[in-house]
């Protein structure tokens, strides 16, 4: 009598045992999912107003040296935190994000070459058109906040085109020219 109950104790404890470990699996990856979104709209304010997140209205993308290496940095560390959570632990939903996440993280890692893509001259011009753009367009805002985000933007492109220029390799006569 008392083996059997023993026995179901042990069983239940190591159910319970295996099951908080799951869910810490499936917390952990869901605070990093939640971390990661936020970071990204940090330093991509313009696709946050295209989707009208008003949250980072008033800034644009940084074009400085050391937001470019606190952002290799962060996607670094996204990284490895990633690679401490066992996907083999996570409900189904949870692992198709894992995998998203991960393949999202490797090519911002890996797929960019930091030096000629976020510094051509067309894509950092179409990125601050863009950044007014979705202020201006944005039904959600009125015209007092429209005019505010814009005019917050629009302080900030000096610093931002000083830093591009700066920044900019040319990789051939179109980018020389366009600059």
């Amino acid at each position: 009598m008392y083996s059997k109950i023993l026995i179901k104790f042990i069983l239940l404890s190591l159910l319970l045992i295996v099951t908080s470990c799951e869910s810490s699996h499936q917390q952990s990856f869901q605070q990093l999912e939640s971390a990661l979104v936020s970071w990204y709209y940090k330093y991509h304010p313009t696709s946050a107003s295209e989707l009208n997140i008003s949250k980072y209205n008033h800034q644009i993308e940084k074009y400085n040296t050391e937001s470019i290496e606190e952002y290799k940095a962060d996607i670094n560390r996204f990284m490895i935190e990633l690679s401490q959570i066992d996907e083999t632990k996570l409900k189904k939903e949870d692992l198709i994000r894992y995998l998203a996440t991960d393949e999202f993280l490797f090519h911002k890692y890996n797929g960019l070459n930091f030096e000629s893509h976020s510094y051509s001259v067309k894509t950092s011009i179409k990125n601050l058109y863009d950044s007014l753009f979705f202020i201006i367009h944005n039904s959600n805002l009125d015209m007092e906040q429209r005019a505010q985000f814009s005019l917050s933007r629009l302080n900030l492109f000096s610093t931002a085109l000083n830093n591009i220029q700066k920044k900019l390799i040319y990789y051939s006569e179109t980018d020389l020219k366009e600059s």
